[in-house]
């Protein structure tokens, strides 16, 4: 069995050494799928804090220990799309923002040149 099973089923039996060593392994290839995706370091810290914090609350529902590493890093890539989509809301929001205030000023001016 791989050192990384065993550290998942020791993790899954509480050990949260274990848990912080598969972690600290994964650390790299996280990163670099997730920058891949948002592109924004603070939005992949973000990204990873989430994937770490579900990762522990549902670690024990993982059925196999040798698929922690694709597991984790599906986690982390929903965690990406939530984040890259929450992002895309903010800016669709501030171009209609924007866009209204635009509008909004050339009111102002017709009724200022009426006067």
């Amino acid at each position: 069995m791989a050192k990384q099973e065993l550290l998942v089923k020791r993790a899954q039996k509480g050990d949260q050494s274990a848990f912080v060593e598969l972690i600290d392994q994964s650390e790299q290839s996280l990163y670099h799928v997730a920058i891949a995706i948002l592109k924004k370091d603070e939005d992949c810290v973000d990204a990873i804090q989430d994937t770490i914090l579900k990762a522990y609350q549902k670690l024990v529902q993982l059925k196999k220990p040798k698929h922690f590493q694709t597991w984790l890093t599906r986690i982390l890539i929903n965690q990406c799309y939530k984040i890259f989509n929450q992002r895309k809301k903010v800016i669709n929001l501030s171009d209609t923002a924007k866009s209204m205030w635009k509008d909004i000023r050339s009111v102002l001016n017709l009724h200022i040149l009426k006067k």
